[in-house]
């Protein structure tokens, strides 16, 4: 014990040779509970709400996250997966609005043999649907700004993308939101929010936020926003938490092969208030704190007929002692936390910027961030004329941003993107040396290649 403790600078305490809850420990869930709450949960006017007021976090909003719900596992994918398992069964759909996160498909099919059932939005033609000229008609850079309203899933792109399901033979079981998305970087507004919720709830489905860059919202106030107020981030347990007076029960169904059942929400801090047993929210620390290596995931559900097998579920998945130590040090450590987030949004945000003026510069049309890590360009002026028709561009694009400039960006039709010629722009996956050379190399193939 003392060699462990000298090697790990006094950080290894005797506990950590234990076996510990499958879930997470309980000072880990703690943390991540008073941290999800700081972070995720609006802050309202504190003299009009003190009789309101939770002492533990210092919020004036019902709801805070409670360290009972809160499953610690290895990364997000591995809690997401383990979540899909509890909520479907093999073959059903998952609904998801494009363009999504490339591996999606990969992380719900390959094990859990979930089906994608895709949200296609209005404004997206599909690729073999174009009619003739219709490619060569691109407009031309600086025409149209992107509009985030664009990409928003409407009641109408749900029904569409649930009957679709239906017509195939797959039960839609789930919606999955990213939010803030990835890959265009755009939060969903409270509204919209709302009507997936609602239609999760009528439809007897259950909906899944993806909220793993909710702490890297570096746009809060607006700015090259269409408006002040769609820019903001909102957590799903914002939007389908709910008030009780009494006892609350709710019945929810899990999988399609299981039988609905009466579930009382676990106890909570404030007793009055509960997340939707519908609703359910993943993170980890990989984005907000670049801390991918630790493999650092949380998901949090008060369904207490999904939190069961999904704790053992977890046994496979379990993140070690020592590792949840630091982590609980960590995020306890509010004063650290502010600093650290403050400095990151800063340099992130600075890369942003950079990006966005070389965008402006040239013309190149391009979602305007306000979360995440990355930015989504439209780049179908630079597909070779002869390859649109075909809509073959898009590859022999990107082949050629590789070979010939050294630049790799994600393509849009690997993420669900049906038209051809837009890419996800990471700028944060290199030092400040490498992101100065991709600029370099950046503005020399928008000069030197514009058709």
């Amino acid at each position: 014990m003392t060699s462990l403790q000298e090697s790990s600078h006094g950080q290894f305490t005797p506990d950590m040779i234990y076996y510990q809850n499958t879930y997470g420990t309980e000072g880990c869930r703690e943390a991540f509970a008073s941290y999800l709450s700081s972070t995720f949960l609006p802050k309202r006017n504190h003299k009009r709400n003190q009789n309101q007021k939770n002492a533990s976090h210092g919020f004036t909003f019902g709801f805070t996250f409670n360290p009972s719900c809160l499953t610690v596992g290895a990364g997000c994918n591995a809690v997401l997966e383990n979540l899909i398992f509890c909520l479907s069964d093999v073959g059903e759909g998952v609904m998801i609005p494009c363009p999504y996160y490339a591996t999606f498909a990969f992380d719900l099919g390959a094990r859990a043999q979930a089906k994608i059932l895709p949200v296609r939005m209005p404004h997206m033609p599909h690729m073999g649907e174009q009619q003739p000229g219709q490619q060569q008609q691109q407009q031309q850079p600086g025409q149209q700004q992107l509009r985030k309203s664009d990409y928003y899933p409407t009641l109408a792109t749900l029904n569409a993308s649930y009957d679709a399901g239906v017509e195939a033979g797959v039960t839609p079981r789930i919606l999955l939101l990213s939010n803030p998305n990835n890959p265009l970087g755009i939060c969903y507004p409270p509204e919209v929010l709302k009507m997936c919720f609602d239609f999760v709830v009528e439809k007897e489905m259950h909906l899944i936020s993806d909220e793993i860059y909710g702490g890297s919202t570096f746009n809060e106030e607006g700015a090259e926003s269409e408006s002040n107020s769609d820019s903001k981030f909102t957590s799903i347990a914002s939007i389908a938490s709910f008030t009780t007076t009494s006892s609350s029960t709710s019945t929810s169904s899990t999988s399609s092969s299981s039988s609905s059942s009466t579930t009382t929400s676990p106890s909570s801090p404030s007793p009055s208030h509960y997340l939707h047993p519908r609703a359910h929210l993943v993170y980890a620390l990989s984005k907000d704190f670049a801390l991918s290596g630790l493999r650092v995931g949380a998901c949090y559900t008060e369904n207490e007929s999904v939190l069961a097998p999904l704790r053992k579920l977890n046994d496979l998945c379990q993140v070690s002692s020592s590792t949840q130590k630091i982590v609980e040090g960590m995020l306890r450590d509010e004063k650290w936390v502010t600093r650290f987030s403050r400095s990151n949004l800063s340099k992130v945000k600075g890369r942003y910027d950079r990006l966005a003026k070389l965008l402006k510069r040239e013309g190149v049309e391009f979602l305007r961030a306000e979360a995440g890590l990355y930015v989504w360009m439209d780049l179908r002026p630079y597909l070779r004329p002869y390859l649109r028709p075909q809509g073959g561009g898009e590859g022999e694009l990107s082949d050629r941003l590789v070979n010939e400039y050294g630049l790799r960006f994600t393509p849009g039709e690997s993420m669900e993107m049906n038209e051809g010629g837009y890419f996800r722009f990471v700028f944060t996956a290199v030092d400040d040396g490498d992101f100065d050379t991709a600029m370099g190399r950046f503005e020399d193939f928008l000069r030197s290649e514009k058709q």
